[in-house]
């Protein structure tokens, strides 16, 4: 059975990506569809400071107690067309707000690294002595200003204070997503 983890975008930021030759470089940024918030590329930046745009498709496996991604460039898969992406760095940071106002900000995303899905934002609300990380489904997003460095959820203020918090050495399991799910109203993406 394929084991899958999911792993936040700032975790991978720095992995190494090693080819049969050797190493490449590290990742300095990942690139997903908005759209349909899935990771297509990472971004790697060589020891000559060149910048390679690696198809996720390649990445054969992942060490990640070595914190590296093995690649197997036979394995590139043809893109139609060059997808509109956006780069993690251009969402992490920004502004999150409900469906009643600014709860917090954007402090991670959490992929599934068996289809490169993007799960969850991992959002940062309350002040600066009584902080916590919640998590959020993208899906939850209704609108996103760009040029306001703004997102907001169809979830009120409320629902996210109360969602169950996100320890990010702990396992997301379902009985968690489960909790996330029922404390947002919102429908399963598993059923």
């Amino acid at each position: 059975m394929l084991m899958t983890k999911l792993a936040g975008v700032r975790e991978i930021m720095g992995y190494a990506v090693r080819d049969a030759a050797g190493e490449i470089g590290k990742v300095n940024e990942v690139y997903f569809d908005e759209r349909n918030w899935t990771i297509h590329h990472l971004c790697v930046e060589t020891p000559e400071q060149s910048k390679i745009i690696l198809p996720v498709s390649c990445i054969e496996g992942t060490e990640w107690d070595k914190r590296f991604f093995f690649v197997d460039w036979e394995k590139k898969e043809p893109e139609e067309k060059p997808l509109p992406l956006r780069g993690a760095k251009e969402i992490i940071g920004r502004s999150i707000g409900a469906s009643d106002g600014v709860v917090g900000y954007v402090d991670d995303l959490i992929f599934n690294d068996a289809d490169w899905a993007v799960r969850y934002l991992a959002i940062e609300i309350g002040g600066w002595l009584n902080c916590q990380k919640v998590l959020v489904s993208p899906w939850w997003v209704e609108d996103i200003q760009w040029d306001r460095s703004q997102f907001r959820l169809g979830i009120t203020r409320e629902e996210i204070l109360e969602s169950p918090e996100y320890q990010f050495h702990a396992a997301v399991d379902r009985n968690y997503e489960d909790q996330l799910f029922e404390q947002a109203h919102k429908p399963k993406y598993w059923v």
